[in-house]
């Protein structure tokens, strides 16, 4: 057998178990791109994008998975590009996420929205670009729990600051960085037990 072929920047591998690590919470789409807040559909070569204009917005629900590492917090993040040739770097978007969370088997409704905004200037174009929750705006652990749903409905909005960035924008992701323990529950219903 050949020697495998590895990709770049692999990550380090640890040896010790039960070190929480980072990961992603990729939510599915909870609105599909129709009507006059929605993206519009926009072809780029043999791609189909989803082009959003000022106002535009789109749901996504997530799931809190079992592996979920208990009283952290969670950090939503937009992964975006900008789709105008040579882009004004001094100019700025802003993505709205308003957020409702739902505690596990039937223990709590939806709770209220909570609004945070994401400010940032574009790269140049086509970049693969990310803007994340500070610190301040993470989703507080006190909200968060095994097999709870999250539902994110992102918004680009008029920046509160600056000058706006009016050329194309394309949302790829919008997910969630939290930390994953690689434990998952030894209890399939809630309550959950871990052992570690």
């Amino acid at each position: 057998m050949g020697t495998p072929l590895l990709r770049n920047f692999e990550p380090t591998v640890l040896t010790k178990q039960n070190i929480p690590g980072w990961t992603d919470l990729i939510g599915s789409a909870g609105s599909a791109a129709a009507g006059a807040a929605a993206p519009a559909i926009t072809s780029f070569g043999v791609h189909r994008l989803e082009v959003w204009a000022i106002n535009d917005s789109k749901t996504f629900v997530y799931h809190v998975p079992h592996t979920y590492t208990p009283s952290t917090v969670v950090y939503p993040h937009v992964h975006w590009r900008a789709l105008t040739a040579n882009p004004n770097t001094a100019q700025t978007v802003q993505f709205n996420l308003t957020y409702q969370i739902a505690r596990s088997y039937s223990r709590s409704t939806f709770s209220s929205d909570i609004t945070i905004s994401l400010l940032v200037n574009p790269t140049g174009f086509n970049f693969n670009e990310i803007i994340e929750a500070t610190t301040i705006q993470a989703i507080p652990a006190t909200l968060i729990e095994t097999d709870g749903l999250i539902m994110i409905t992102c918004t680009r909005v008029t920046p509160v600051s600056g000058t706006s960035y009016t050329g194309n924008v394309v949302i790829d992701y919008v997910d969630i960085h939290f930390q994953d323990d690689g434990l998952s529950t030894t209890t399939r219903n809630f309550p959950f037990t871990k052992v570690i």
